[in-house]
């Protein structure tokens, strides 16, 4: 679709009218068309305006993959993480639900990735190939789930990859032979696609966090909660969460036919730099003391918001 520059020079009124008709259609809108609207009318994001340096924009998701983008507001600032992302300095941390139970509770996945048919529009979907690119994704399993009906197994997984591969947490975990929830391409039977759809209407993947280095070299941190992804977090609460060692890393889910309510409430997923220590203590932890955290949580929300106003 067509980008129009102009959109940065309308009024605020105007410009929060294009949103509204945009979140009322049901034709997805490309990202570069709110980076106008949103960046393009201040005069510190030049290249906001700049369709010659993709609006700013560093990278891309995958479609239907929710959470933060990295997009340079100057030129400066673009090939500052233009040059992060090609020494691999970016930080990329993503969840998603998979099928069965992973045989490692963590690992690693090396497997080379040929995108050559994609690349050439010869085909839909990347192939694992010793003829491919290095591909490097980490992984760790963060909670199981059972379908309460059939019993089905899935598995909620946090992935780190080093490599920015096409579609490369879809092909890696697809490879292991534990397709993502609802990837329509990846997941090839189609009775498996039509009940994945009954659990969650989109692909289940979401980028929770990402990480890159400023101007002064400091850590930047930026976070998207699952909670974000309405429709991701509604999908985990139709399921049964099980016991065992992954048992707390706050996940929701249902348990002895009920929904935790207060899981839920109090879930927080900005801290899985230390899932099993936090989820060893969530377990540890009484009604009481969730409750006590949900209402801190809820707290400091409110103080932030006051501040902002």
């Amino acid at each position: 679709d067509r980008i129009d520059c102009s959109w940065a020079k309308l009024s605020a009124h105007k410009r929060q009218q294009k949103i509204k008709e945009w979140m009322q259609q049901e034709k997805q809108v490309p990202i570069h068309a709110w980076i106008v609207v949103h960046f393009g009318p201040n005069s510190d994001c030049p290249l906001g305006r700049d369709p010659s340096k993709e609006f700013g924009l560093v990278h891309r998701l995958d479609v239907y993959t929710s959470g933060p983008l990295l997009v340079g507001k100057t030129l400066k600032g673009y090939r500052h993480c233009q040059r992060q992302m090609e020494h691999r300095h970016i930080l990329k941390d993503y969840l998603c639900l998979v099928h069965g139970s992973l045989e490692q509770v963590e690992g690693e996945c090396r497997a080379p990735i040929d995108s050559r048919e994609y690349e050439a529009w010869t085909a839909d979907v990347v192939r694992v190939s010793p003829e491919g690119r290095p591909a490097i994704s980490i992984f760790e399993a963060l909670a199981q789930y059972e379908h309460p009906a059939t019993g089905e197994r899935y598995t909620l997984v946090h992935l780190r990859i080093v490599t920015g591969r096409t579609h490369q947490i879809r092909a890696h975990m697809s490879h292991l032979g534990h397709p993502l929830v609802s990837d329509h391409l990846y997941v090839t039977d189609s009775r498996m696609r039509k009940k994945d759809l009954t659990i969650c209407g989109r692909m289940f993947l979401h980028k929770f966090r990402i990480g890159f280095f400023n101007h002064q070299s400091e850590v930047v941190m930026r976070w998207c909660s699952l909670q974000m992804a309405h429709e991701l977090w509604q999908a985990l609460g139709k399921l049964r969460r099980l016991g065992g060692d992954l048992e707390g890393c706050g996940a929701p889910g249902l348990q002895s036919g009920d929904e935790v309510e207060e899981d839920a409430a109090s879930a927080n997923f900005s801290e899985f730099d230390d899932a099993k220590h936090a989820g060893g203590a969530s377990a540890r932890s009484s009604k009481k003391r969730k409750r006590q955290a949900a209402q801190q949580l809820k707290q400091e929300k409110n103080a932030k918001y006051n501040q902002k106003q």
